[in-house]
C-alpha cells in the first residue's frame, strides 16, 4: 500500500526527539511490512490536534480520493488529532468509509484499522477520548499557570520595547534608555500625528524593530505603557474559581492615561478593492493585464500594466459583469469547466453499502422472509459497492481539483464575479478588452462556439 505519514508535534523545540522517532518508527513499519511511505505531512515547528480541520488531514483524503494514496500512518495515534470524539471519529469514518482508505497506526498493530469490528470501534473511540481527555487537561494546567503567574505580577508574552524583564519573577520594568523613546514616540503621536512617531523612531531606535506604520500604530495602543498587565486571552483580574476580583501587581506606566488618550488614531481607510473589481482579471489587447489606475477626482480607471490603454472602470465593470453571467449560465460551459454528479454518486454508493448490509443481515438470520427476496449473490452486491465507489472516488477526485464555480444569478456578488473570472482564466477562458476610444469593447477570447468547447475540453 501506498501511504502518508502524519508527523505532528504541538510546540517542537530545536533538539526535539519526536519527530525522528515518529520517521523512524515509519521507516521501521515500512522494512516490516512492506508498505511504502511515500509522503510525509510534518506539522513544522508547531500544529495543534485539537482540531481535525487541518491542511495534511484534507490533502490525505483528498489523495485518497484520487487514487494517489491508499491511506494514513501515523507513529502514535495522538499524532493524528486530539480533536473532540465527534470530529474525530467523523474524519476517521470518513477516510476509511467514505473515501475507502485505510488508516494505519504505529502504536496500535501493523494492520488498518478495521470500524466494521464492533471490539475495533470500541477501542478506537476509548483511545480517541483519552488523547482528548489529556489535552483538556494539559490545556487546564497552562491556563492555571498563567493566572498563577498573573497574580505574582508576572508579564506574559514577548517583552514590549521599552521594558526589559526582571531575572527572577518574570515581572517587567523600564528600560531607561528605551523608555525615554517610547515616551517621546507618543508625544510626537499626540502633537504631529502617527507618521511623526514613526520617522522618530527610525532614526532613535533603528535596530530594535521593523517600525512600519501598522508597528507603530500597534505600539501606540499598547495599553501595556499604563501599567497593564497583558492578558492573553485570560479574564483580567478574576479568580476562575471564586469569581473574585484580584488584582494584579502592576508594572510602571511609561506614559499617562491623558498622553495614551491623544497619541490614539484610526488608519486612514483603504482603497477598497470594489473600485478595482477587474484588476488582474481581464487583459490588453497587447496580452498585459488591466490594473487598478490612481484615481483622479472621483473617476477611478483601468489601464493596461504595459501603458497601451485605459478606461473607465464602471463601464468596463458592468460589461463584464454581464457577459460573465451569460456565460455562466450555459449549462455545456458550466459542465465543461466543473464536474457534476458527485452528490448523485455519493448517494448511490451509500445505497450500496446500504443494500450490503441488509443482504448480510438476512443471510446472517435464516428464520427471515427476507431471505428469498434476495436474488442477488454476496459477489454481486460486493460488485456493485465497489463499482459505485469507484465513479463516486473519480468524480470526488476530479471536482476536488476546482473551486466552485459561481452561478449566473450570483454575479452581482463582486467576490462570486471574481471566483468566476478567475476560474475561467484557468481553464483557457478570459475576457480581453480591445483598445479604441469610447466604450470599453470586451472580447471573449475566441468565443464562438465551437473554439469555446475545444478551450474547454484541452
Amino acid at each position: 500500500m501506498r501511504l502518508a505519514q502524519v508527523v505532528r508535534t504541538s510546540q517542537r523545540k530545536q533538539d526535539a526527539l519526536s519527530p525522528q522517532q515518529q520517521r523512524e518508527i515509519g521507516e521501521s513499519f515500512e522494512r516490516r511490512t512492506g508498505h511504502q511511505i511515500v509522503r510525509v505531512h510534518d506539522s513544522g515547528r508547531s500544529e495543534s490536534g485539537k482540531t481535525m480541520d487541518r491542511a495534511a488531514l484534507h490533502s490525505i483524503r483528498e489523495d485518497v480520493r484520487s487514487g494517489a494514496l491508499d491511506g494514513a500512518f501515523v507513529a502514535y495515534l495522538d499524532r493524528m488529532g486530539r480533536a473532540p470524539i465527534e470530529e474525530s471519529m467523523t474524519f476517521m469514518r470518513g477516510l476509511t468509509e467514505v473515501d475507502g482508505g485505510v488508516l494505519i497506526a504505529g502504536d496500535w498493530n501493523d494492520d488498518p484499522i478495521d470500524l466494521s469490528k464492533p471490539d475495533v470501534e470500541d477501542m478506537l473511540v476509548f483511545r480517541l477520548q483519552m488523547n482528548r481527555s489529556m489535552w483538556n487537561k494539559a490545556a487546564a494546567r497552562s491556563a492555571f499557570n498563567k493566572r498563577s503567574a498573573l497574580k505574582r505580577g508576572a508579564f506574559l508574552g514577548p517583552v514590549p520595547f521599552g521594558y526589559r524583564k526582571q531575572k527572577k519573577g518574570g515581572r517587567i520594568e523600564r528600560h531607561e534608555f528605551e523608555a525615554q523613546i517610547v515616551r517621546e514616540a507618543f508625544r510626537l503621536a499626540a502633537a504631529d500625528g502617527i507618521d511623526a512617531a514613526r520617522d522618530y523612531l527610525e532614526l532613535s531606535a533603528p535596530d530594535a524593530r521593523v517600525w512600519r506604520i501598522d508597528m507603530v500604530r500597534k505600539l501606540i495602543a499598547n495599553r501595556t505603557y499604563l501599567g497593564e498587565h497583558a492578558k492573553r486571552g485570560l479574564v483580567a483580574g478574576v479568580d476562575p474559581e471564586t469569581g473574585a476580583t484580584v488584582p494584579y501587581p502592576p508594572h510602571d506606566a511609561l506614559v499617562t492615561e491623558e498622553l495614551f488618550d491623544a497619541a490614539q488614531s484610526k488608519p486612514r481607510p483603504r482603497r477598497g478593492n470594489r473600485s478595482y473589481l477587474l484588476s488582474q482579471l481581464v487583459w490588453c489587447e497587447c496580452g498585459e493585464h488591466l490594473i487598478g489606475q490612481a484615481q483622479h477626482g472621483k473617476r477611478v480607471r483601468y489601464r493596461c500594466a504595459a501603458g497601451h490603454y485605459s478606461c473607465g472602470a464602471d463601464d468596463l465593470n458592468e460589461i463584464v459583469r454581464g457577459e460573465c453571467r451569460g456565460l455562466l449560465a450555459s449549462k455545456t460551459v458550466r459542465d465543461r469547466v466543473q464536474p457534476s454528479g458527485v452528490d448523485e454518486a455519493l448517494l448511490a454508493y451509500e445505497a450500496a453499502k446500504t443494500a450490503r448490509r441488509r443482504y448480510q443481515l438476512a443471510i446472517d438470520n435464516l428464520d427471515s422472509d427476507d431471505v428469498s427476496g434476495w436474488a442477488e449473490g454476496a459477489a454481486a452486491v460486493e460488485k456493485r459497492v465497489k463499482d459505485t465507489h469507484a465513479v463516486y472516488r473519480q468524480l470526488a477526485a476530479q471536482s476536488a481539483a476546482f473551486e466552485r464555480l459561481p452561478l449566473a444569478e450570483e454575479m452581482n456578488d463582486d467576490e462570486q464575479l471574481q471566483a468566476g473570472l478567475r476560474i475561467l482564466a484557468s481553464r483557457g477562458l478570459r475576457f480581453v478588452v480591445a483598445r479604441g476610444s469610447g466604450r470599453p469593447l470586451v472580447e471573449r477570447v475566441r468565443l464562438d462556439d465551437e473554439v469555446v468547447a475545444g478551450a474547454l475540453a484541452a
